[in-house]
């Protein structure tokens, strides 16, 4: 594209033009998002993707090294690993994402109003987000767990309400920032509703952080979702995930200590990509770090 033709854009596509040259020009920013959308993809996918399904055994293939029928080999039970970790991505994608949406969808507008309105509200949320603060989030997202039962769904319920005083934090703090500035100190001179406030100015101001943030976070989920099922309080056989894999794997870590490798690397490597995709996402999005 041409100077002539750049210089036509909106300010808001040149803005967009701009942030995408940015990011592409962190080739570990671009590879955290390529690895990030095939583990996505790879957990959309799953069932065109395995070649066996995660609960089909082959019982004269127990233990079975690597080979043309089982790629990364079978487990005690006769399971492909491979398809076990196909479709393990499925799970922990589904948490990691899932949980992070709910999370969000709480902890925006409660740091929101108690950011922008003050008053008797934001210490009291601010009182209630420090007591959970003081919890390790592994430990009240086990604890939730524990008393919600164990399954899948109740385990991204557990990850969400876990992430929540965090992301309260950060929007309240980012609500509190935003309320000083100018062009909000404008629209309230000009009679604009709080709403009307939040809405156009106080949010989408705040979203370049927000989506940082959720990036993230979605990592830590990922771990957290593994953690609950490793413990017994996720994902439950006969359905699959890295944790269950990883907690099936205990028994057989010097006979056979593949079961364990294979999804231990899927997770480390899924929440590295997801990382280095966030911090190229904070790169670009911060303005004091752009350059």
């Amino acid at each position: 594209m041409s100077y002539v033709e750049v210089a036509r854009l909106s300010p808001a596509a040149r803005r967009r033009r701009i942030m995408r040259r940015r990011f592409f020009r962190r080739p570990l920013a671009v590879i955290g998002l390529f690895v990030s959308l095939t583990f996505v993809t790879v957990a959309v996918f799953a069932p065109l993707i395995a070649p066996y399904s995660y609960k089909e055994t082959d019982f004269n293939a127990i233990l079975a090294h690597p080979s043309r029928e089982h790629l990364f080999g079978t487990d005690a039970l006769g399971h492909d690993i491979f398809s076990q970790v196909v479709y393990g991505a499925r799970a922990s994608m589904e948490a990691g994402v899932l949980a992070t949406l709910l999370a969000l969808a709480v902890a925006v507008p409660v740091g929101l109003v108690a950011g922008y309105y003050r008053g008797w509200i934001d210490p009291v949320i601010a009182r209630l987000t420090d007591a959970l603060l003081a919890f390790p989030f592994l430990i009240l997202a086990v604890g939730l767990a524990a008393i919600l039962g164990p399954s899948l769904k109740n385990a991204i319920l557990a990850l969400g309400i876990g992430a929540v005083p965090q992301l309260i934090r950060i929007a309240r703090g980012e609500a509190l920032s935003l309320r000083e500035e100018d062009y909000v100190r404008a629209a309230i001179a000009n009679g604009a509703s709080d709403l009307t406030i939040l809405r156009r100015h106080v949010l989408p101001n705040m979203m370049s952080t927000i989506i940082v943030q959720a990036t993230l976070l979605i990592p830590i989920l990922i771990i957290g979702e593994a953690t609950l099922s490793f413990l017994g309080l996720g994902v439950q056989p006969p359905a699959t995930s890295w944790g269950v894999q990883l907690r099936a794997a205990q028994d057989y870590l010097f006979d056979a200590p593949r079961l364990a490798i294979y999804p231990g690397v899927a997770i480390v490597v899924a929440t590295l990509a997801f990382n280095l995709f966030g911090d190229g996402l904070r790169d670009v999005l911060d303005p004091r770090t752009q350059r």
